[in-house]
């Protein structure tokens, strides 16, 4: 099973527009076939931007509506620690948490529309996708394919 990292945006999005390629993810994660990981730092980001008052009026969710929302992350994601803080992304330090994570949790990919990210292509050995990148393969498999294997001549 493919441990993935969800940007915030991302998973407001999977809130706002039920069926949209963000929600199908969230789907993924909270039916146990993808494994989510997440962070504190990650879940506090999520939780102040979904306060935000735009947020908030297209959701229309209550602040107890809100907490039982990231309840439910945390109960069907992995709780991941990082294992130390990162300057990873150059110009773009809200992104490091995304890199973080993945890397303290091991995660296969890292989901994001986020460009400075996508830019990076990978982070260590991840690959950093669009959602539907990581759609349009199977979960667990790698999106950018190996080396070609050269051919002998004989």
């Amino acid at each position: 099973m493919a441990a993935i990292v969800l940007d915030v945006n991302l998973l407001v999005r999977a809130i706002l527009v039920p069926g949209c390629n963000s929600a199908k993810i969230l789907d993924l994660a909270r039916s146990g076939r993808v494994t989510l990981l997440i962070s504190e730092e990650i879940i506090e980001e999520a939780r102040r931007v979904l306060t935000y008052p735009r947020v908030a009026e297209g959701l229309s969710l209550s602040r107890a509506e809100l907490e039982d929302f990231l309840t439910q992350l945390r109960d069907f994601a992995r709780y991941v620690r990082p294992s130390g803080p990162l300057e990873a992304v150059s110009g773009d330090p809200s992104g490091d948490k995304y890199l973080e994570c993945a890397a303290s949790g091991q995660a296969d990919f890292i989901v994001t529309r986020d460009r400075m990210l996508l830019a990076m292509g990978r982070y260590q050995a991840i690959p950093i996708v669009s959602p539907a990148d990581f759609l349009a393969d199977e979960p667990g498999q790698p999106l950018i394919p190996p080396a070609p294997i050269p051919l002998v001549s004989s």
